[in-house]
């Protein structure tokens, strides 16, 4: 092999190589966008499970919720919202009834999430109510 034919062997693998890299690697605006939706996802919807079978018995204003605890090793409790607003944390994890006290005329619409650190799970199906 001649020196002139080694030397185009070497630039034509070079040039595969470089188009190689060039196809594979992400643009600037594509890896800004996969950083900022990598950042967005939390352990809430990927990774937590909310509690299970969440019902409510009311006796006057006082409506006793009861659920089965996450299967969840990480979780550390529960938020109990009633719409998107938070009305409790609950803790520890292993916790599967609360008592609250409802205010009169007032309707309720209350979910579950699980917690660990800052994130949560999706919210349980609602249970409705009202004193």
């Amino acid at each position: 092999m001649g020196r002139d034919e080694g030397a185009m062997r070497i630039r034509t693998a070079a040039a595969v190589l470089l188009a190689a890299t060039l196809w594979a690697a992400p643009s600037v605006a594509e890896a800004s966008f996969n950083q900022q939706a990598a950042s967005a996802q939390s352990v809430s919807t990927a990774m937590l499970h909310p509690p299970t079978n969440l019902t409510g018995s009311r006796q006057n204003c006082n409506l006793t919720l009861t659920w089965t605890p996450t299967v969840d090793a990480r979780a550390t409790g529960y938020q109990l919202l009633n719409g998107a607003s938070l009305l409790q944390t609950i803790t520890p994890k292993t916790v599967s009834t609360r008592t609250i006290a409802l205010t009169k005329n007032a309707n309720y619409s209350l979910t579950m999430r699980t917690v660990y650190l800052n994130w949560t799970s999706s919210a349980t199906s609602a249970v409705t109510a009202r004193c």
